[in-house]
């Protein structure tokens, strides 16, 4: 019995270019066996009110329609099995994004910031 011819190994297969079109109107080149560029950053945006932050903690425990769907958010949770996610849960994170903001040097913008989004 006589072993399998294995063919040599072939240089890769060149991707044709093709001509994607642009949302302006203009045409775009893309050639598939390039690496894309990463996407630029975007710029910091403008504090309106210098450095003060816009949405507070306070602010998000006083608006009435927040606190209904943390409420719900808690029963739901509870409904699954889940322990305790409502207002107690909410602060405890709130508390700890600023805490952490803090201490990798974030100002008391950012902090107070991520403080309401916790």
């Amino acid at each position: 019995m006589t072993d399998p011819v294995i063919p040599p190994d072939e240089p890769p297969v060149q991707t044709p270019v093709e001509t994607l079109p642009d949302t302006t109107g203009a045409s775009t080149v893309v050639a598939s066996d390039t690496t894309p560029e990463p996407a630029p950053l975007p710029a910091e945006p403008s504090s309106p009110a210098g450095d003060v932050a816009t949405v507070t903690l306070e602010d998000v425990q006083a608006n009435e329609e927040l606190s209904r769907f943390i409420a719900s958010a808690d029963r739901v949770m509870d409904a699954m099995g889940f322990t305790e996610h409502g207002f107690r849960h909410a602060n405890l994170v709130a508390r700890i994004a600023f805490q952490v903001l803090s201490r990798l040097g974030y100002g008391e913008r950012d902090a107070t910031l991520a403080c309401g989004a916790g």
